[in-house]
């Protein structure tokens, strides 16, 4: 009886990412098809994704399943993902790929997963954008603020979040409001831009 074959486009080229699913798939009855290391994020370095999506457009049309890690199709990798400035239509036309598959082999299985976007509390930008080493306590407890704010309002609240943001750069306007950079004269959606210039003590 022929194995069934499941291609894995692993998160990074870390052992747990990359090893262990490998194994799990032959303990549960696959043969694993893995792209190389060398074309994987690390730590350090994005991974190689049209490398990637290349092999991927090779292997996954004669395969049973597909297991993907979206981060890595999307940015190159777990750590990439964070630090990342490529915009939203870039990273989604990539994903793309996913069902374009689909649409040209539908007996094909696809099961596709992200990783939800951690927040360091500390000033560190060892594994985030630049702006995290000045900004990354703060931007950790105003994210705590406005969850708060989204579950019970209230005036004092509300100014501690605008203290937080005070004397930040663009680049936090955009990683605040989740969104690709926009210019100067438009504020965001929650938070003004003048605000987060104006100068404060934090």
């Amino acid at each position: 009886m022929t194995t069934p074959t499941l291609v894995i486009v692993p998160l990074d080229d870390r052992p747990p990412n990359y090893e262990y699913p490998a194994l799990l798939a032959q303990a549960a009855g696959f043969t694993p098809v893995l792209p190389p290391k060398a074309w994987l994020g690390t730590a350090w370095r994005a991974g190689n994704t049209d490398r990637l999506a290349a092999w991927l457009d090779d292997v996954a049309p004669t395969a049973d399943a597909l297991v993907a890690a979206l981060d890595t199709l999307g940015y190159g990798g777990l750590v990439n993902s964070r630090r990342s400035p490529d915009p939203a239509d870039a990273v989604l036309a990539r994903l793309h790929q996913l069902r374009e598959l689909k649409q040209a082999h539908p007996s094909l299985t696809i099961l596709a997963y992200s990783v939800l976007m951690r927040i360091s509390r500390a000033n560190s930008a060892e594994e985030e954008k630049a702006y995290w080493e000045a900004y990354g306590a703060r931007l950790f407890r105003m994210s705590t603020w406005r969850t708060w704010l989204a579950m019970m309002a209230g005036a004092g609240r509300r100014r501690r979040v605008a203290a937080l943001g005070a004397g930040g750069t663009q680049e936090i306007v955009n990683y605040l409001h989740g969104q690709a950079p926009q210019p100067r004269s438009q504020p965001g959606p929650l938070i003004e831009v003048d605000a987060l210039r104006a100068s404060s003590t934090t």
